[in-house]
């Protein structure tokens, strides 16, 4: 774990970059790691993509996505621009990219990231899901342009969730933004459910609005669930730089919560 003094500094890249040595003088083929959500955008500039189906739930940690690099793959690397190229070493002809690794890739993954992917298809996948919402149910992108979507759907991910995945993990201190496309999920205050979330509801927004750890335990509450993970970074730089959609993102967040908070009482 990096200490909070030296988080948004380069020393994780620096500690890649020393293992990435190790990996270049023993031909290591295949470096196997895993994300929280919030994490994945980061992670995926490395290079390191997901590769399961189905995710982790840790006990320790919350919700993780298994991720993987093939060392040696360093066309797909510089496709993605990847800083590690820096340091690994192109063995040309003879590269080792196992097949079935790449195999394994080329089958999918419970993740679709923003970053690599159409973003016009991208948009779409999430505009086929909130679209049939019933009349008066507002959504976070409600009355935004395409360009104010699409500068909050950068560097977001669309994540398949099983029932039982712990999304989100009371006291992690990770301050990203979701919102629920397809299915249920329940909010949990130690063993009492206090609220039940569907499609085109936002969660996490305690955590991001005030700057705080998570205050609630989030589980997946039926199969096929499916959300986005937004970017903190996106979502703030949105916030600072660009006020009339950031206006329109708030007060989509603001009716939802209000609309949430009548449900309760009613």
């Amino acid at each position: 774990m990096v200490t909070k003094p030296h988080r948004g500094t380069d020393l994780l890249f620096r500690l890649f970059c020393t293992y990435m040595e190790f990996v270049n003088e023993n031909r290591i083929q295949l470096i196997f790691g895993d994300s929280e959500p919030h994490l994945l955008n980061l992670y995926q500039g490395m290079g390191f993509r997901t590769y399961t189906h189905k995710n982790v739930n840790s006990a320790q940690t919350g919700y993780l996505i298994p991720l993987l690099i093939v060392a040696e793959d360093i066309e797909y690397l510089k496709s993605v621009r990847s800083p590690l190229t820096r340091v690994l070493k192109d063995f040309g002809d003879d590269a080792r990219v196992p097949a079935e690794a790449i195999h394994i890739l080329e089958e999918g993954s419970a993740v679709v990231s923003q970053r690599l992917s159409e973003n016009s298809a991208y948009w779409e996948t999430i505009r086929a899901a909130l679209d049939p919402l019933g009349e008066g149910q507002t959504t976070l992108f409600d009355n935004m342009t395409e360009q104010e979507t699409l500068a909050c759907l950068d560097k977001s991910s669309i994540i398949e969730c099983n029932k039982g995945d712990r999304l989100l993990k009371k006291g992690n201190p990770s301050t990203n933004l979701f919102v629920v496309l397809v299915g249920n999920l329940d909010v949990h205050d130690g063993d009492t459910t206090v609220a039940t979330l569907g499609a085109g509801e936002v969660f996490g927004e305690i955590a991001f609005l005030l700057r705080e750890p998570r205050s609630m335990d989030v589980y997946a509450a039926s199969d096929d669930v499916r959300i986005v993970s937004l970017s903190e970074s996106a979502i703030s730089q949105i916030i600072e730089a660009a006020p009339e959609a950031a206006a329109k993102m708030l007060l989509n967040i603001s009716k939802i919560l209000c609309r949430r908070l009548v449900n309760v009482t009613a």
